[in-house]
């Protein structure tokens, strides 16, 4: 993309590939590395007024005489045991076996259901696949049906090809973006709704660009960056809603299975692609498409 879009040779473009992962790793250590602090914080305090709690309860009940070098010195065990506990604080070695021990309690806890019960599961999380499914299939209809019947003018295969690349280019910025948003903040569970129709309403707003051509320039760049920003937000907060809504015996299972929405999704636009993209074609005395418009 980078060679065809800035006429850069192979080697150019590398270059230029390498930039990104780079200015991605300054921003991060810049403005996004300040979070991990503060989660880093947040979790000593917890721990620090667990501790307190604990010496309250402690003398409150009688239990604990902290005038006692025993009871002082179990005190400071258990305190030491909760903080080893952090997964922010404790060694590299302890952190990967703490891992693998949600991770076989999550393995355990989806082995011991039923068929049905399994499929129940999947079932309950409808309100997380349709939004996934929609807005993939809204936003993959437009890339491989509408964007391809666009160009100015559009009876030239290079304009065509020329804002297909272009257009692609930009959506994957929004996506980049919106993916992104997930370090700040969670969506609603409303607005996760919201965006697959707001991407509904950009497939019918393409398919009449493309057909009567009213606002037809290369400022349709703008709506194709908030196609990127749709789909890429509709993706991240979707996951991360199910990490956060779900306990964790199932998250797994739930984020495996809520990934077959998007790939369906990708299944029905590439195939309505083709006849969205024929009808096009027709609408504009184009040549070149694979199947007969069915409308």
């Amino acid at each position: 993309v980078l060679t065809d879009l800035f006429s850069l040779s192979l080697t150019g473009a590398l270059y230029c590939a390498l930039v990104f992962p780079v200015c991605y790793n300054v921003v991060f250590n810049k403005f996004l590395s300040k979070y991990a602090t503060a989660a880093l914080d947040l979790a000593l305090d917890e721990q620090e007024t667990m501790v307190m709690n604990t010496d309250s309860d402690g003398e409150q009940s009688g239990n604990v005489d902290v005038n006692n070098s025993d009871s002082v010195g179990s005190l400071k065990i258990d305190a030491e045991d909760d903080f080893a506990d952090n997964p922010w604080l404790h060694a590299p070695e302890l952190s990967n076996s703490v891992i693998e021990e949600e991770n076989e309690t999550q393995d355990n806890a989806i082995k011991h259901m039923s068929t049905v019960e399994r499929l129940r599961l999947t079932m309950s999380l409808w309100s997380y696949m349709i939004p996934l499914f929609t807005v993939y299939a809204a936003e993959y209809a437009l890339q491989s049906g509408i964007w391809t019947a666009i160009g100015f003018p559009v009876d030239d295969l290079a304009a065509r090809n020329s804002f297909y690349i272009k257009s692609n280019w930009t959506y994957q910025i929004g996506v980049f973006i919106s993916r992104s948003s997930g370090a700040f903040f969670t969506a609603p569970m409303w607005l996760l709704w919201v965006m697959p129709i707001l991407q509904c309403i950009n497939l019918v707003f393409f398919y009449f660009v493309a057909t009567y051509h009213f606002w037809y320039d290369y400022s349709l760049l703008v709506p194709c960056f908030y196609v990127g920003l749709l789909g890429g937000g509709v993706y991240v907060h979707g996951y991360m809603r199910i990490n956060k809504d779900l306990p964790m015996s199932q998250r797994e299972f739930a984020l495996s299975t809520s990934s077959v929405a998007d790939t369906l999704g990708i299944m029905l636009a590439d195939i309505s692609g083709l006849f969205i993209q024929s009808c096009l074609y027709r609408n504009n005395g184009l040549n070149g498409s694979v199947v007969s418009c069915p409308l």
